[in-house]
């Protein structure tokens, strides 16, 4: 807690003792201790901190949960010990975290934003804080979006310091604007980035479920292309989002590309690779108890393994882990250390020409259940994958050094996602929904 003593003077009839002067005279220190209570509202995340006060109990022995306590020799001192009752004692504190942006000279401005994902008819609030002198004008820009879309409100404008908040309206017509999304920028401060989106009242429940599993279960790991900021090194690093950015897979001969098609309705932002090109995720990649969800898909030629562990099938089938793509036909099939956990058929309906993308879902589990498995959101599991230490000892890789010829793919990769334990069926379910809708918008 930030706290602050402020300690008036301790009065005797006409005479004014210092407070002060009076602790110090004792051998041992008195220490002055805030015990709780209910008083406290925490205002840090508004314009200014909260500023109160809180008294001493001056009668009871005992203290109060509710006051500052002065202690000397780890005892409650009480007024009759300082031979007077006509003395005030009080705590002042600020509240104990603020929320409120980071400022430096650079940047005395700083906006955020509610939500980055906006959905037409709904509202966003922008909010301003500012060092800058009251009533300073502070001017702004938005871009991505059209007045229209934002019910008519100005693109260019200013707002006012030290604070101010503001809410804006995306009206039922507006622009769904995909990847690109919109952004607010102001001078001498930040920019903060917001997505227009046309939701089903399904898609909100599925957006919603899905931003809550990420916070109460992190995925281990989260490998997107799509975060640019990912991508380092000449496009030979993607970084994981989930240990900002410090573990990463390594890559050689891959290409960025944006676009729709291959069932991708909206635009997303994926890795292209061909027989040359490789893919190695982290230490971990495999957790020993799992759920890992990708996003894969064919190329024309060299359809053969997609995602698979770091070695080889001819290594020996009972090390190997094969995850969605095998031999030009079994499109969502599973096989892991020895046996197939679906038919080695083609179980996506969004891919029948098998260039056409796939969203595949699979976790450990001790049962079996057709949920473990899951193909652009239908189960397709027919054996359970047994959660093993075997797992953690390999990468998840495309085209790996340890393939032989007939084992790589042309490919290309939109997403991956690992958890390091097992979601449940109706997780599994919201995760292949949300993946069904990065490939329609474009958003993830």
């Amino acid at each position: 807690m930030n706290t602050f003593g402020t300690i008036t003077s301790l009065l005797n009839s006409s005479r004014k003792i210092n407070i002060t002067s009076l602790l110090l005279s004792y051998s041992n220190p008195i220490s002055l201790i805030f015990t709780g209570g209910t008083n406290y509202v925490d205002l840090s995340n508004t314009a200014q901190y909260s500023k109160t006060a809180a008294g001493i109990n001056n009668t009871a022995a005992l203290g109060n949960n509710t006051y500052a306590v002065l202690k000397y020799n780890n005892n409650n001192l009480k007024s009759t010990d300082f031979a007077t009752s006509n003395f005030t004692i009080y705590l002042k504190y600020a509240t104990k975290i603020s929320t409120l942006p980071v400022f430096n000279i650079q940047t005395p401005s700083k906006i955020t934003i509610n939500t980055t994902t906006v959905n037409v008819g709904s509202t966003f609030t922008i909010k301003l804080y500012s060092l800058l002198l009251p009533g300073t004008p502070i001017p702004y820009t938005i871009t991505g979006c059209t007045s229209a879309d934002i019910n008519g409100a100005p693109l260019t404008g200013t707002y006012t310091a030290p604070y101010q908040s503001i809410t804006y309206t995306v009206v039922s017509g507006a622009v769904v604007s995909g990847t690109a999304g919109a952004t607010i920028s102001i001078t001498g401060g930040n920019t903060v980035n917001f997505t227009i989106t046309n939701y089903t009242a399904d898609e909100i429940s599925t957006n919603t479920s899905f931003n809550t599993l990420i916070s109460s279960k992190p995925p281990l790991f989260i490998f997107s292309p799509s975060e640019a900021s990912t991508l380092t090194n000449n496009n030979t690093q993607m970084k994981d989002v989930r240990s900002g950015y410090t573990s990463y897979a390594t890559m050689s001969n891959v290409t960025v590309i944006s676009a729709s098609g291959g069932g991708a309705t909206g635009t997303i932002t994926y890795l292209s690779g061909t027989t040359s090109s490789s893919i190695l995720f982290p230490t971990g990649s495999i957790p020993n108890n799992f759920t890992i969800c990708s996003i894969t898909r064919y190329k024309s030629t060299n359809q053969k393994i997609i995602l698979q562990n770091d070695t080889s099938y001819s290594n020996g089938s009972d090390k190997w882990f094969l995850f969605g793509h095998y031999a030009g036909q079994a499109i969502g099939a599973v096989f892991v250390y020895g046996t197939w956990k679906t038919p080695i058929v083609n179980l996506s309906a969004a891919a029948p020409t098998k260039t056409n993308w796939v969203t595949l879902c699979g976790r450990t589990s001790n049962t079996q259940s057709s949920y473990d498995i899951m193909v652009d959101g239908e189960p397709k599991g027919t054996q359970n994958i047994a959660p093993s230490t075997t797992n953690s000892s390999y990468k998840l890789a495309i085209n790996p050094s340890a393939s032989v010829i007939s084992e790589l793919a042309d490919f290309d990769f939109a997403s991956l996602y690992i958890w390091n334990q097992e979601l449940s069926d109706a997780e599994m379910i919201t995760v292949s929904k949300k993946m069904k809708m990065y490939l329609k918008y474009g958003v993830m």
